[in-house]
């Protein structure tokens, strides 16, 4: 799935079982902005919504390279496997800002870790309407 723009659902913005979502904007939704089990999410901006990503179930997903700033909630919520988060721009400087913003092991042992390390500080500007 490449340069999709959903913004302001009621709902879900994208609810994929296995998916590769690149290029695409989803934002200022009421809900989770992405519901996911398996795939790639790369070079998104994922903005504005309740929550960014969540993951469902125990597959595997890989987000990077991804503007993940103003979910209200959590920006990532985890599923039972781990997900790797990292090279994406959080609006913020610090581990300790962005921990807050995730849902894992950290918080509930039923959940898989969500490893956000090599953090970027600055927006990418080639994702959509960053």
């Amino acid at each position: 799935m490449s340069g999709t723009y959903i913004s302001g659902t009621r709902g879900t913005g994208i609810l994929t079982n296995t998916a590769y979502i690149v290029l695409s904007k989803v934002s200022g939704g009421v809900g989770d902005g992405i519901v996911i089990k398996n795939g790639n999410i790369y070079s998104s901006t994922i903005s504005g919504n309740m929550v960014g990503i969540r993951v469902s179930g125990a597959g595997t997903v890989i987000a990077n390279r991804d503007n993940l700033n103003g979910n209200r909630q959590y920006t990532i919520v985890a599923g039972m496997a781990d997900v790797n988060a990292e090279y994406n721009f959080w609006d913020a400087e610090r581990t300790d800002t962005i921990s807050p913003m995730l849902l894992d092991r950290l918080d509930n042992f039923k959940l898989g870790t969500i490893d956000f390390g090599d953090f970027v500080y600055v927006p990418y500007s080639s994702n959509p309407d960053n």
